[in-house]
């Protein structure tokens, strides 16, 4: 019984590793789109890293940027990106969809956002204040993120 359970521990140990791969690729290999991207709105901060996510279990593949200034970008595999943190300062407003900015600028005048996220049901943003708020795709306000 003790060998049958340290056999299916180093295989489940085994899975998990193989289940991810990362690998730290040069910035001209991210899809074209992620290029444009970065340089057009973050063209003031130099790239740290470029990381290819590829997880085999979903045969699905991401990309990851570290750019000075603490700010991390997460692509899809054709370059579009999904999470935008800029951790110590604030969001370009050119990535903020007009009505979500609406609605950040009239509730809440005194803060900025810091991080985006979006997924195929719309959007969230985190606040200065550390409040985070979730919109839909046509960036209506929704609720509140716990």
């Amino acid at each position: 019984m003790k060998k049958l359970l340290i056999m299916a521990l180093a295989l489940l140990s085994f899975s998990l590793t193989w289940a991810d791969s990362k690998t730290k690729i040069p910035f001209k290999k991210l899809p074209v789109e992620a290029q444009t991207f970065v340089k057009k709105t973050f063209p003031n901060n130099d790239v740290l890293l470029v990381e290819e996510k590829y997880e085999y279990t979903h045969d699905k593949k991401e990309y990851k940027v570290e750019l000075e200034g603490d700010i991390d970008i997460k692509f899809d595999k054709m370059g579009v990106w999904k999470e935008i943190d800029c951790d110590r300062s604030i969001l370009p407003l050119s990535v903020i969809p007009k009505e979500i900015q609406k609605f950040i600028t009239s509730t809440y005048p005194n803060d900025k956002a810091v991080k985006i996220e979006r997924d195929l049901y719309g959007y969230e943003v985190k606040l200065t204040n550390g409040k985070e708020l979730v919109f839909n795709e046509n960036g209506e306000f929704i609720r509140f993120d716990d």
